[in-house]
């Protein structure tokens, strides 16, 4: 079904790249990795895991990323903004197409940023995308249809993942 949805995708992207562009780079305002936890105990997971996608990005871009603890949303510098749009206009589009599809699914631009970048695998993806539910059922125990629709993105995920490495081979 994944693939069906990125081959569609795939077919119309020179029509829609730009619309697809500017989605992405007002998903980036909010993204999840700028939200840290209170709490101490997550807060540490999320530095481990989040913190090297940070550190990724400001090594390869050279941009700071303001993250907060809370729910008020982070100013950022308007050159990321602008870097970022031009590196999503430059993507080809099999990636580009892979990348906005793995971004609403992990609600997190950086996140489909470093695995499209195999700056981190499928697993280390999800597990950073649902650190904080996967935190959550460890300490207060699994609801199944929280684990159903945790085991759906996971799927989207590794398959995403796996068109994207397939049509990059051929």
């Amino acid at each position: 079904m994944v693939q069906n949805d990125l081959e569609k995708a795939l077919i119309s992207i020179s029509a829609c790249k730009q619309e697809g562009v500017v989605k992405l780079i007002q998903y980036l305002e909010t993204d999840l990795l700028f939200f840290f936890a209170v709490d101490k105990d997550l807060n540490l997971s999320q530095q481990q895991k989040w913190k090297p996608i940070l550190d990724m990005f400001y090594q390869t871009f050279g941009i700071s990323l303001q993250i907060t603890q809370g729910l008020d949303v982070p100013q950022q510098e308007q050159s990321l903004y602008d870097t970022f749009k031009v590196y999503l206009k430059n993507m080809d589009d099999v990636s580009f197409v892979c990348l906005y599809k793995l971004a609403l699914c992990m609600r997190s631009v950086l996140l489909a940023w470093a695995m499209i970048n195999e700056k981190i695998s499928p697993e280390e993806a999800y597990e950073a995308a649902l650190l904080e539910e996967l935190w959550q059922a460890q300490r207060w125990g699994n609801v199944d249809e929280a684990e159903k629709k945790r085991l759906e993105i996971k799927t989207e995920i590794f398959d995403t993942y796996a068109f994207w490495k397939n049509k990059k081979a051929a």
